[in-house]
């Protein structure tokens, strides 16, 4: 181990930033899935939110973490070919939803924490073990997508996300077979009125 640089990286903003990331992605829609807030989904939000953290959280790792440059620019290249190695293997309906963008979508809030984590982790490492770790968080950090599908978005703005090896709601119902509704049954015919009346 070598001892750090005499310019240490500036990572309270970056674990700031992080633990921002987690409560609005993760925590506050876990807490209150079906929220509404001015009229939109929490779901939407979080989404929103999270991918504003994760651009906020890549501008303090570029403009002021002080990192070495190197390292600067080797994580977002490391963490756009993880998510592009990724992609080969996701389920198809994450890498077609939302018109091809799903995967980039939730894998940007996940990459910015696992880079904050990183450079936390790997402050006093030397450079060649420190980017080496970089490496292999990108890709751990993008690995558990290729475990999933989703249903697409429920009514509350939400991705409806499941294990890639579960059955589909679809696949679910045809397996019941039975439970299927039969058709609807024909209306009774009506009397003709006489001609007397």
């Amino acid at each position: 181990m070598t001892p750090p640089p005499s310019r240490s990286l500036r990572l309270r903003p970056g674990v700031i930033l992080a633990v921002l990331v987690v409560l609005v992605w993760f925590v506050i829609p876990a807490a209150a899935p079906r929220a509404m807030v001015f009229g939109a989904s929490l779901g939407m939000l979080s989404m929103l939110a999270g991918l504003a953290g994760a651009l906020a959280t890549l501008v303090w790792w570029l403009a002021f973490s002080r990192a070495p440059w190197l390292d600067r620019i080797a994580a977002p290249v490391l963490m756009a070919l993880a998510v592009l190695a990724t992609r080969q293997i996701v389920h198809p309906s994450i890498s077609n939803a939302g018109m091809g963008m799903m995967l980039y979508l939730f894998a940007a809030p996940v990459l910015s924490v696992a880079l904050v984590a990183w450079a936390l982790a790997t402050r006093r490492l030397s450079a060649t073990p420190r980017r080496a770790w970089m490496a292999v968080v990108s890709l751990v950090a993008v690995a558990p997508f290729a475990l999933l599908r989703t249903g697409g978005i429920d009514g509350d703005g939400n991705s409806d996300l499941h294990w890639r090896w579960t059955m589909t709601p679809e696949e679910r119902l045809l397996a019941s077979g039975n439970d299927l509704p039969g058709a609807p049954a024909a209306p009774a015919a009506r009397p003709e009125p006489s001609a007397a009346a």
